[in-house]
């Protein structure tokens, strides 16, 4: 949806199997939006809505979010984009909130929203914004929350790492590295304390299965791919997560860290964890 000052918000949505436009409505989508739809067929559709927006659906047989949302990125025409998922529904008036943060912050070429989260299967507290700064360095903020400047994204060729994310063998955190080249590359982020949807993981999800071996070996994995030959922030980075989930009792700490050294030599070797354990069983 453009404002009348020109700058036009599009949603990025990614979604799998769908043969009509209906979770774009279910969303609560009043403006443009590029959906990716991940499916068995390959295709192009497009839905005008009264009020001059337009919803394009580009159908591809590759799978993975980071894929998707790279491919949407590449097709999106909106000067700031946000990235949602198919299982949230939109704040009423979201497209307002976020082109007035950009109008009220012309400098930002990135910038996160709050989301509120129910049926939360991560037993955590998510950080909230509570006033307007900076994005800190060395926070990472779910995608749902995220909006950045097209141009300012295609310029320095920032792309989501297509190694992680739902959809792939190594778990979720490609939002987390998308977010670090964002940085690397001298952009400006910014928090702002509005509210723009809200989140239902009440249908689990399609990476996360709790705090078990597996959890712990891609944590491990994604500390190797991040800060590779850095062995002292690697393994910090490793002992705050075992300090971050001190009270998830299914591993102890020295179980937690075996399984975080051996996502690290797996991410070595492109060894993923069902890789591991059928190579353990058969060993």
């Amino acid at each position: 949806m453009e404002d009348r000052q020109g700058l036009k918000l599009e949603i990025l949505m990614s979604v799998m199997h769908q043969t009509d436009f209906s979770i774009v409505d279910k969303t609560k989508v009043t403006g443009d939006a590029i959906i990716i739809n991940q499916c068995n067929d390959s295709g192009y559709k497009e839905y005008a809505l009264e009020n001059g927006c337009l919803w394009r659906m580009i159908s591809v047989t590759d799978r993975g979010l980071a894929k998707s949302r790279n491919l949407g990125i590449e097709n999106a025409t909106g000067d700031i984009i946000l990235l949602c998922d198919d299982d949230e529904l939109l704040a009423e008036g979201y497209s307002d909130i976020i082109l007035n943060a950009y109008k009220e912050i012309p400098d930002a070429d990135a910038m996160v929203f709050n989301v509120n989260r129910i049926n939360n299967p991560m037993k955590k507290k998510y950080y909230r914004i509570t006033k307007i700064k900076k994005a800190p360095f060395y926070r990472g903020y779910g995608s749902v929350m995220l909006t950045f400047r097209l141009s300012s994204i295609k310029k320095h060729n920032i792309k989501m790492c297509e190694k992680f994310g739902a959809g792939t063998s190594w778990g979720g955190g490609e939002d987390s590295l998308f977010e670090d080249d964002i940085r690397k590359c001298g952009l400006k982020m910014y928090e702002y304390p509005a509210t723009i949807a809200t989140i239902d993981y009440g249908n689990g999800s399609t990476w996360f299965k709790g705090y078990r071996e597996e959890a712990f070996y891609n944590e491990g994995a994604f500390n190797q791919h991040k800060y590779g030959k850095n062995i002292i922030l690697k393994y910090l980075r490793c002992i705050y997560s075992c300090y971050r989930l001190r009270k998830e009792k299914h591993l102890n700490f020295f179980q937690k860290m075996k399984w975080m050294r051996l996502g690290m030599k797996g991410m070595k070797t492109n060894i993923p964890y069902k890789e591991y354990i059928a190579h353990q069983k058969k060993a």
